[in-house]
């Protein structure tokens, strides 16, 4: 049975580095705690390993299979056995397929109230009646979450994280934006944007020739 200690070794074999910190912290945190209601992760600190985090948090329940050969291995037997529950969609799934036995992670939820609205009458419906069997559950995840008064955010980084030697440059990054006004035709607009987007890159090529 997979544990936490096997977690650098998973993400070793998947990824070919270590988990950063708030990944391990997470896995550790939902395998003991169970998962948190909303997780503020910044962009460009790893948010797509969440994914990873719920294969490997199944593949460790006392039910997975343990005789294959690595902890990769062991979570994709975890996969298969609930591919249902592990999937990422960009179109709005139907309330019939999402009503049980499901762990949802909304990311950008700030930008889908119009989906995260429906998970919530979801919610509630599973409270009526008699209680239901198989579990269910919706993450919220952002890099600007708004506090709405509804969902308490209690997972984020930390200072391991903003010190750590790969994140911690991503997050004090300078991300500099400038707004460039594109010829337009109402007719055809994208052979305008494409031109436009061109030249700014040969122009930002041009300034910094590291950029490649």
């Amino acid at each position: 049975m997979l544990s936490s200690g096997d977690v650098p070794a998973f993400f070793a074999e998947v990824h070919g580095v270590e988990p950063l910190p708030w990944q391990r912290r997470l896995l550790e945190r939902v395998v003991t705690d169970g998962w948190p209601a909303r997780l503020d992760l910044p962009t460009a600190s790893g948010k797509s390993a969440v994914v990873d985090v719920a294969v490997f948090a199944l593949a460790s329940r006392p039910r997975s299979p343990s005789a294959c050969g690595g902890s990769a291995a062991r979570c994709r037997c975890g996969w298969r056995r609930c591919v249902g529950a592990c999937t990422s969609t960009t179109a709005g799934p139907t309330p019939g397929l999402v009503a049980n036995d499901a762990l949802i992670v909304l990311d950008e939820v700030h930008l889908a109230s119009a989906f995260a609205r429906p998970l919530g009458a979801i919610a509630r419906s599973r409270t009526w009646g008699e209680g239901p069997s198989s579990p269910w559950r919706v993450i919220e995840m952002s890099a600007t979450p708004i506090d709405d008064g509804t969902t308490v955010s209690d997972f984020g980084l930390t200072d391991a994280d903003r010190e750590h030697p790969v994140l911690g440059p991503r997050l004090r990054a300078s991300k500099p934006a400038r707004l460039v006004q594109v010829e337009d035709d109402a007719d055809d607009p994208q052979p305008h944007l494409a031109r436009a987007l061109a030249e700014q890159a040969l122009d930002l090529r041009a300034r910094d020739p590291e950029l490649g």
